[in-house]
């Protein structure tokens, strides 16, 4: 079994906005939802794409942009969205010198995967729990034949391992992963919030 190294990272905060200014690289344990990692990610001044298993997360995120706090848009990218809309977006980006920020769930994923070289974006694997338990989404496209979705988003990954993160409250144990991510950095955030779940034994009758 491959053992990994662990760095905790422990806050006195709520939010990773407090403390942070990007989102390390690394397969990282954010230990509770909410704590904000992805709106670090949105919010800074790094081109970043955030992958996500659910056109709803998407949806939801997009919509709370702009914003008094970030008044740049972001794009997100599944379905039936097409490669002028993307290149638009690209375009407007850097007319305004705007950095590129695209949510896009993984099986669009390697539409995209031209920008984390030309475009120097960083990659966040959102809630990568669901990798594992979503082994049965469907093929990427024809051309990647029988290569489903979320092999192709660890080959993503580890073709460009100096710039992903993978991050999760609930992370897949690393004896369930690809070498290319076991390899990755283990860092292990608690905040202020984080509770230590005490079990309690109970006697059978």
């Amino acid at each position: 079994m491959k053992m990994m190294n662990t760095t905790v990272l422990k806050y006195d905060v709520e939010y990773a906005s407090q403390v942070m200014s990007c989102i390390p690289v690394g397969y990282i344990d954010k230990t509770v939802c909410g704590c904000g990692i992805t709106t670090v990610a949105i919010e800074n001044n790094d081109n970043v794409i955030i992958a996500v298993p659910s056109i709803e997360l998407i949806r939801n995120k997009t919509a709370q942009y702009p914003n008094k706090r970030y008044k740049k848009p972001i794009l997100g990218v599944y379905g039936l969205v097409t490669t002028k809309e993307i290149d638009a977006y690209i375009r407007a980006s850097e007319t305004n010198n705007d950095p590129i920020k695209i949510m896009v769930t993984y099986d669009s994923l390697p539409r995209l995967e031209y920008l984390l070289k030309d475009k120097n974006c960083n990659l966040i694997i959102d809630e990568s729990n669901k990798l594992i338990s979503s082994s049965r989404m469907k093929s990427c496209s024809k051309k990647a034949g029988s290569v489903d979705a979320v092999t192709t988003v660890f080959n993503i990954a580890e073709k460009y391992k100096d710039k992903v993160s993978f991050v999760s409250a609930t992370p897949t144990p690393v004896e369930y992963l690809p070498e290319g991510v076991s390899t990755l950095p283990n860092i292990k955030i608690e905040w202020a919030t984080t509770i230590q779940a005490k079990p309690t034994l109970m006697k059978r009758t």
